[in-house]
């Protein structure tokens, strides 16, 4: 079981996004999460900022530092929540090196450039602990349920995907590449160079997938369109289900009345934040089988990416 954690970061995935929520809505960040779903029973929270410490404190009883060393010394952490951004990460892998048995969730991407990739494999060399990466895609229910339907079709049979998202591409394009890699895992997507700065092209065995960014999109856009023989699967995160259909029904437009056609399958899922993460935490607690990104597939991620 998950006893004791260790939040660092206590910013927006921190804590903030459900901040105003009742203590027990708050699913949306990793403070929330852990309090609704894991329920440990000693957490500390690490944040240079004094007044999201004083947040922290006050909303759910915990306590707060500026820095690792102020930790009680006798604290010991089944889990280390890291959820700083990328870019101010490096310092705390090394002062973290002490807790060498813990177990990870790490906020993504695991770097912000290229030449990092190699870095990331060695801030855990000593670790004995399992280190995830909260791409929480990969624990949704209805998209697990994709992937299932997906490994069915035979390894000889094609499939066709585009994905379609906006805003950062080191956060959103990078989220679309995993949910690839965890869709078509073991046909193994390799990059295809193209020459078009929003534009991300990729082939495996029988499989093709692009995904195209809109920079400037005034809506948030997270879409994949999969298709394979006659079937065709949508999934958009803004009405949180998996549509599937006949290929011949698929829609040129992007068109939310696609979805009600009365001879589609709609697959539920229900995307409440970081719940599903922390749920999946709890089975691989119990040696149950989990759906969590590992070190190893992020890193994967961010070579396809770059």
């Amino acid at each position: 079981m998950i006893n004791s954690v260790l939040l660092i970061g206590l910013g927006n995935i921190g804590q903030h996004y459900d901040f105003d929520l009742p203590l027990e809505e708050s699913l949306f960040s990793h403070a929330g999460a852990i309090r609704n779903i894991l329920k440990p029973k000693q957490v500390y929270g690490i944040d240079i900022d004094s007044s999201a410490r004083m947040r922290f404190t006050n909303k759910y009883g915990w306590k707060s530092f500026s820095n690792i060393d102020s930790l009680p010394y006798n604290f010991y952490p089944n889990l280390i929540v890291l959820a700083l951004p990328s870019n101010q990460r490096e310092s705390k892998y090394l002062e973290l090196e002490k807790f060498t048995s813990a177990d990870w969730l790490i906020e993504k991407p695991v770097c912000d450039s290229g030449a990092k990739i190699k870095d990331v494999k060695g801030y855990f060399s000593k670790s004995q602990g399992n280190i995830f990466v909260n791409y929480q895609r990969r624990s949704y229910p209805n998209l697990v349920s994709l992937r299932d339907q997906l490994s069915q079709i035979e390894m000889q049979d094609s499939i066709m995907a585009c994905g379609y998202v906006s805003g950062n591409p080191l956060s959103n394009v990078t989220h679309m590449v995993d949910l690839l890699n965890f869709l078509f895992e073991g046909r193994k997507l390799t990059k295809e160079l193209i020459d078009h700065p929003e534009i991300w092209s990729y082939h495996g065995q029988n499989c093709k997938a692009k995904i195209i960014n809109f920079p400037e999109s005034a809506v948030n856009i997270f879409r994949l369109d999969v298709f394979s023989g006659n079937d065709y699967w949508v999934y958009d995160s803004a009405l949180s289900f998996i549509y599937k259909g006949s290929a011949q029904e698929h829609p040129i437009y992007r068109d939310e009345l696609i979805y009600a056609g009365s001879s589609s399958e709609q697959l539920s899922g229900d995307e409440l934040g970081l719940r599903f993460v922390y749920e999946n935490l709890v089975k691989f607690s119990r040696n149950e089988p989990y759906d969590l990104c590992r070190i190893s597939a992020a890193i994967e991620t961010m070579k396809l990416y770059y």
